[in-house]
């Protein structure tokens, strides 16, 4: 049997969005892991647009992500807070894709 040569463009955006919602890797500094979600999300993006399947993103909120995590806006008791303050020390790596 030969062995299969392609992946789903979904199973690529699970693996992104799985990435970017986790606390991090214990062998790599929060840096090294912003730097590792930044280029899964510039090759998904690549894939989703070469593919025709982009719809786009949003950013995953404080209340979506582990405790500890900065994250891509800010929220409070389930509403966004007001400008400046919703995007006050986040990471605008922390993002869900949709495709």
């Amino acid at each position: 049997m030969a062995k299969r040569k392609t992946i789903e463009v979904s199973k690529i955006l699970e693996i992104v969005n799985k990435a970017s919602a986790r606390k991090g890797i214990p062998d790599l500094s929060p840096e090294q892991y912003v730097h590792r979600r930044e280029g899964m999300q510039m090759v998904l993006e690549a894939v989703l647009h070469e593919t025709n399947n982009y719809n786009g993103f949003r950013y995953l909120t404080n209340e979506e992500l582990p405790e500890g995590c900065l994250p891509g806006v800010r929220y409070e008791h389930g509403k966004l807070l007001g400008y400046p303050q919703r995007f006050d020390k986040v990471d605008d790596t922390r993002r869900m894709y949709y495709g």
